[in-house]
């Protein structure tokens, strides 16, 4: 594995290493392993309505157990803001890590039922939802 070393005026050097140690430990990140094999970061974004993204939070969280359990998806993350952090207020995050972009409508892709069920509720505690894609930097896309 490449070293990466950061250095801020809070700290001395770190290696890649360290620094990932120190960020699992804070609950930033996952271990390397899985996201040397993925190729995008994926984040499902709610806009929920007033008072509701700790239901919306919760239910994403629920919703994305659902596909880990079926194998569906790896590790993933839910993060909100209920007005009490600086940021857009009553929006919640839901993201993962994926080896590839994958549509909805493909033919072997079975839905847990479950899901279904908490998305129809999601959808009724939010005011929109969107998806967002970006590719990870890999050691073998680094600019040499």
């Amino acid at each position: 594995m490449a070293e990466i070393y950061v250095q801020d005026k809070f700290s001395d050097s770190f290696t890649g290493n360290d620094l990932h140690a120190m960020m699992t430990m804070i609950g930033l990140t996952d271990n390397f392993s899985t996201q040397e094999k993925a190729m995008f970061h994926i984040k499902r974004v709610f806009k929920a309505k007033p008072g509701q993204s700790r239901k919306v939070a919760t239910l994403a969280y629920q919703a994305a157990e659902t596909y880990s359990g079926a194998g569906q998806r790896g590790e993933f993350s839910v993060y909100f803001n209920p007005g009490t952090t600086p940021g857009e207020k009553d929006i919640v995050v839901l993201q993962w890590a994926d080896e590839a972009l994958k549509s909805v409508f493909r033919e072997e892709n079975e839905i847990p039922s479950k899901s279904l069920e908490i998305w129809r509720e999601l959808l009724t505690l939010t005011e929109e939802n969107w998806i967002e894609f970006d590719e990870l930097l890999t050691p073998d896309k680094m600019v040499k």
